[in-house]
């Protein structure tokens, strides 16, 4: 072979393998069409979880006040970017994949090719952006603001901390002239806090003030004060000019004209406000004020929004509840409005007691107004500059009829609150006039607004009187918005009105009107109909209840909506809006006739049918429909919600509600055409890639959320699978946030146990679980599953009657059987109640068999409540079920748990185990609220070895322990001496005990079995105490043998702090002992003191704890049947009988009730003889309303005086 034959063969060989791997290349796309685009699925996952990440690091940056860096923010919206692409391409594939060749049957292969590659490349794509996203840094600190600089670090104040500013303002106040040290009850101290608050923490402002008031007296920091509130900041004495020089700058520094604009149109606002970001758009758009010049109000308000985030970047404004409000600082409020009063010539006046005097506004373009207290307002307002007026009063200030001839530019008119009964004549000569809002006014006939018919785009009604609208009202052809929400009492809209507002696109119907053409079979009135909503092909915003399905049209469908509320059914909503939600459907005890799919088609009849695009290859859904974010249904008959392709659609849905639907069975059915084949079922899962809250309720046919099918036979049609669980393999939830199940008595399972597939992200973003009333349900969570819920934060399972256990784990034999387990590593929350078989929460299964011997930690559990968990004996069982034991042992860890709430676990005998509890472990010891209630085997709440651990507990409660001794049990050590006092609870704020009727003594020793009472206790900082139904305690703490006699307090008891105390059906003769020690502070703090049902009691206050009760504002004694009288004076030889006696200086509030044997308020006591002759004065008691109240006292001395604050005698009232 010649070398030229070898050179030609070598030549052709490359090229058939540059053919072959090239067309090997081309075909593999068509082959791996599906795992492409999978693939693309699971990255874009991972990639969305990373994104939520960085994100959470960004906004914990943002809140510290740092700047994010640049390369960190152009990420995030490269990875927006992504997504939407992604999404979008997603989208068409969706619609693609089952599009045929033409004429024939087969699959699109030129179409799944091309989307076979487009999916490899944007696998590129994301990896790259994947790669990007190791930064060694998202934030850097803030810069200072401009032309302001801080004498020291130690002056600069952060906005949060209230505390360092009030401090910056004690210091000026520390070098007043004639003030040396500023007292808590100082009247300075209450004007300094109140200038704080106006300052509103803000750095700049706190320390400008602060340096203005230095050395100033009493009178200066009052006006300063006023002029802060009159959002006359550059105007106080001494001010630093630096202070608005430096936020005049951020302002003159703005570029756009557009940003200038809006940020002086939110002082219009009220202070503290929470700016709709809509109703800045719609102010822009009135007076024309976008640069952009948008044709819509959507545009419009999308170029806001860019306007705001500006703002927001330059620190001049702030983010508002959510992302459609803004706010705006109460110091830089003030200087928008200085500055818009000097350039815009704008008057913004709140608060104010009167109308302005004439000659003080009539120059101004704008006016923003605010009182409660105006009557009367101008007969004409003269301001011929004026574009925009905002005037709210109240309801009695009416409006004149020439009131608007002078304002013949005016474009924006609101009016709150207002009554414009009629309206006035000068109102339809506003020729100008674009924007007319009469919030909650009082209104007639509007048929005047016809007059502003060649200009007025926006009407607004929104919560009026208004009954009927006028058809003159269909004259208002310039019309984009509409606004009739909150209108109750709207009744009539005649046909034909809404149908000639063809430029609409914001219609707002109340949620209450259903008076449609076709709702009643006699109409004598016309009424608007749906079907004329169908002429408004501008529309993109609307708000409608239609009462009955009937009133559909067929070929209805509102295409092309951006923001919507549409419910069908009962207007009587029985569902609370979701304020975030702007894009929702509520259906609302719809029965839907037929079954199969006309249950799947009633989404499209409302929003719109998929149209064939020939630009996408396959049906489109409409613009309203990819929109959807709500869907809600409430009381519904219908079988299945959504057809595969159906929920395939729902792109941005992001929150799906089914309540009381009795007939579902399953939300999606796959019935008809639309079977998949068991080998389809992996690549055409269905993904609500954006739902994030799900919540099913009350549906006692559902088997399973997407079912499995049972083939058809020759003999058999199609049937479900028995015994499902509620979600498998065929339906994905990776963004799902909050899961609520509740009452479905057939699921047996809520997770598959085998098929969910290992790539799918389902679950992974969970926090928030709530199981509730599913009968069948043995476990919550199985061993599987637990990778998939390491971010759950709140965990509720109630009412499930056969559950046995929580958590089922897996035993595998390389564990160590003592090797702790972290089942939720970000549990915050854990709430268990009425769980009558549950015998632990966490277990091993193996064959069938239960293995309870598991160490299980929750390391972040805040809060936890254990209701009604009749067999359980043990959180973590370590032994056979039926055994005693406590419920807490060294098996299970809380080092963060700060609540705890155990009520109706009937078989503990012990909280604490005695014995095993690791001194190594942390639990309990940030334990902040203890309540115990209905555990009838408890004999003790803490032992002695727990009380180290509790040493932060600030409320304890105790009530219905039926066996119960004593609340605390103390070890007694040979060397404690017992005069030693024994401080339980330093942190204890709040002690309840409650129907406890064989509790003995709050703390006892324990020695051998035997109680001994003789403790001396002090609760230093106790402030409310409640005692009731306890029926064998005669002593707090008792020092000798318990059936005898003794007071209540003894001097081997303390509450230096307590501030209200409570007594009821306590078997006492005495509260306190006559031997309280002089140097004993207790109940000299008491504000309340309450005492009711002491059968034995005689006296409440005895002579010698009288000083001790100077501070008791409230005084509340009924049903002691035995007592006598109230205060036990003794009475001394000097003491004058007819001299005023004091008793309780600062009484305010005096109750006495069902005191049968009472016979005076105060006695004197001489040798066991009472001597009612005493004049008894409360300077603070006030004769009106209930703060005194004297009935069924049958033997009270009317000759007992007892006089009030003006020295008059308070009546006894008879019941």
């Amino acid at each position: 072979m010649s070398s030229s034959q070898i050179v030609l063969d070598k030549i052709v060989e490359k090229i058939v393998d540059i053919v072959i791997q090239s067309v090997g290349r081309h075909l593999g796309y068509l082959f791996h069409y599906k795992q492409n685009v999978r693939n693309l699925e699971v990255q874009m996952d991972e990639l969305q979880v990373l994104r939520r990440t960085i994100e959470g690091q960004i906004e914990e940056a943002k809140n510290r006040g740092e700047v994010i860096m640049e390369n960190v923010s152009a990420w995030q919206n490269g990875a927006e970017g992504l997504r939407q692409r992604v999404e979008t391409f997603m989208h068409y594939k969706i619609d693609k994949e089952n599009v045929q060749c033409f004429k024939f049957s087969c699959p699109n292969f030129i179409s799944r090719y091309k989307l076979s590659k487009e999916a490899e490349k944007k696998m590129g794509d994301v990896k790259s952006l994947s790669e990007k996203a190791n930064f060694g840094t998202i934030s850097q600190p803030a810069p200072p603001l401009l032309e302001l600089q801080f004498p020291s670090s130690e002056e600069y104040v952060s906005f949060d901390s209230r505390e360092s500013v009030f401090n910056g303002i004690k210091d000026a106040l520390a070098d007043t002239k004639k003030i040396n040290v500023v007292d808590s009850h100082d009247p300075l101290h209450e004007i300094a806090k109140a200038v704080c608050r106006e300052c509103r923490g803000l750095p700049v402002a706190v320390l400008a003030v602060g340096a203005a008031l230095k050395g100033k007296r009493t009178h200066a920091w009052k006006s300063s004060l006023d002029k802060l509130k009159k959002s006359m900041l550059n105007t106080i004495d001494d001010i630093d000019p630096k202070l608005f020089t430096s936020l005049r700058l951020s302002y003159d520094y703005l570029e756009s004209t557009d940003a200038k604009s809006c940020f002086l149109l939110c002082c219009l606002f009220p202070e503290d406000s929470q700016v709709p970001i809509v109703a800045l758009a719609r102010h822009c758009m009135a007076r024309r004020l976008l640069g952009q010049k948008p044709d819509t109000s959507e545009e419009a308000i999308d170029n806001v929004r860019s306007v705001v985030d500006t703002l927001k970047t330059r620190c001049l404004l702030l983010d508002g509840k959510n992302d459609d409000f803004v706010k705006m600082h109460d110091v830089i409020r003030d200087v928008a409005i200085s500055i818009a009063k000097e350039e815009e010539a704008y008057l913004v006046k709140h608060g104010v007691q009167e109308w302005p005097e004439t000659g003080t506004y009539e120059k101004y373009s704008a006016i923003s107004l605010r009182s409660e207290t105006i009557h009367e307002l101008p007969d004409e307002l003269v301001c011929p500059e004026l574009h925009t007026l905002m005037l709210e009063c109240r309801w009695r200030t009416k409006i004149p009829d020439k009131f608007f001839g002078g304002t013949e530019k005016l474009m924006v008119l609101e009016l709150n609150k207002a009554t414009v009964l009629p309206l006035p004549s000068s109102l339809g000569k506003l020729t100008e006039l674009r924007m007319l809002c009469l919030n909650e006014c009082k209104l007639g006939d509007i048929a005047i607004l016809k007059d502003l018919k060649n200009k007025l785009e926006v009407l607004i009604l929104r919560g009026s009187n208004i009954k009927a609208l006028p058809l003159e009202l269909g004259e208002l052809t310039c019309l984009r918005l509409l606004d009739l929400r909150d209108c109750r009492e709207l009744k009539v809209i005649p046909n034909g009105v809404i149908s000639k507002l063809h430029r609409l696109e914001e219609l707002h119907f109340p949620v209450s009107f259903e008076n449609w053409k076709g709702t009643t079979a006699n109409e004598e009135i016309s009424k608007v109909s749906v079907e004329e909503l169908m002429s408004l092909t501008r529309l993109s915003t609307l708000d409608i209840c239609i009462p009955f399905l009937r009133l559909l049209p067929e070929d209805l469908g509102f295409l092309n909506l951006s923001k919507f509320f549409i419910k069908v059914g009962s207007p009587r909503l029985g569902y609370r809006r979701q304020e975030f939600s702007s894009t929702s459907v509520v259906l609302n005890k719809v029965n839907f006739e037929n079954e199969g799919l006309i249950d799947f088609s009633i989404l499209e009849r409302l929003l719109g049918k998929p149209k064939w695009s020939m630009e996408r290859g396959g049906l489109c859904p409409s613009r309203s429909f990819n929109n959807l974010t709500e869907l809600v249904l409430l009381e519904c008959k219908l079988k299945y919600l959504f057809s595969p392709s159906c929920a395939r659609r729902l792109l941005q849905l992001q929150r799906l509600v089914i309540r009381d639907c009795g007939t579902m069975e399953a939300v999606i059915g796959n019935f008809g055409n639309e079977e998949e084949k068991d080998e389809e079922i992996v690549t055409n899962v269905i993904s609500f890639s954006q739902l994030t809250t799900l919540e099913l309720f009350q549906l006692p046919r559902l088997i399973s959320f997407y079912p499995r099918i049972k083939k058809a036979t020759a003999t058999e049609s199609h049937s479900f699978s028995p015994a499902q669980s509620l979600f498998n393999e065929k339906v994905a939830f990776p963004a799902l946030e909050e899961l609520s199940i509740d009452s479905l008595p057939n699921i047996t399972e809520i997770w598959d146990k085998k098929n969910l597939l290992p790539t799918d992200q389902s679950f992974r973003l969970l926090r928030s679980l709530k199981v509730s009333a599913c009968e069948e349900l043995m476990n919550v969570v199985p061993s599987h599953v637990l990778p998939r819920l390491r971010n759950i934060e709140t965990l509720k399972v109630l009412f499930c009657s056969k559950m046995e256990v929580m958590v089922v784990l897996e035993k595998r034999e390389e564990e160590a059987t003592n090797k702790d387990i972290i089942p939720f590593p970000e549990l915050r929350s854990l709430r268990l109640r009425e769980l009558k078989n549950l015998k632990a929460v966490c277990a091993y299964k193996s064959e069938d068999q239960l293995d309870f011997n598991v160490q299980v930690v929750f390391p972040k559990l805040r809060i936890m409540s254990l209701w009604s968990l009749e067999r359980l004996s043990s959180f973590n069982n370590t032994s056979n079920i039926t055994e005693t034991r406590p419920l807490f042992n060294h098996q299970v860890a809380f080092p963060a748990l700060e609540e705890l709430y155990i009520r109706s676990v009937p078989n503990i005998t012990e909280i604490w185990d005695k014995k095993n509890l690791l001194p190594t472990d942390q639990s309990f010891y940030l334990l902040r609220s203890l309540k115990v209630e209905a555990c009838k085997k408890l004999m003790n709440v803490v032992p002695s070895h727990m009380l180290p651990r509790l040493r932060n507990v600030e409320t304890l409660e105790v009530r219905s322990c039926s066996t119960m001794e004593v609340m605390v049990v103390l070890e007694k050590r040979e060397e404690e001496a017992t005069n030693k006092d024994i401080i339980l609870f330093p942190e204890l704020r709040s002690l309840w005990l409650i129907r406890l009727e064989n509790l003995k003594a709050v703390c006892a020793y324990k020695p051998e079995d035997q109680l001994n009472f003789n403790v001396q206790v002090v609760f230093p900082k106790l402030r409310i105490l409640l005692l009731e139904s306890l029926g064998r305690l005669s002593s707090f703490n008792n020092t000798s043998n318990i059936t005898e006699t003794r007071p209540l307090f003894n001097h081997q008891v303390a509450f230096p702090a307590l501030e209200e105390l409570g007594i009821s059906k306590v078997n006492i003769t005495e509260i306190w002992d006559k031997n309280l020690l002089p140097t004993d502070q207790s109940f000299r703090l008491l504000r309340s003191l309450s005492v009711s049902s002491c059968e034995g009691l005689m006296n409440v206050v005895p002579s010698h704890v009288l000083p001790r009760l100077r501070n008791v504002e409230t005084l509340d004694v009924h049903n002691c049947s035995k007592m006598e009288v109230i205060v036990v004076l003794e009475k001394r030889e000097e003491a004058a009988s007819n001299k005023d006696i004091i008793p309780f200086p600062e009484l305010r509030r005096l109750k006495l009730e069902r005191l049968k044997n009472l016979k005076a308020v105060c006695a004197y006591k001489s040798e066991d003889q009472l001597d009612f002759n005493v004049q008894v004065v409360f300077p603070k008691l006030r004769k009106q309303g209930t703060d005194v109240v004297l009935s069924s006292l049958k033997n009270f001395n009317q000759e007992c005086a007892i006089m009030d604050e003006s020295g008059n005698r308070i009546q006894l009232r008879r019941p």
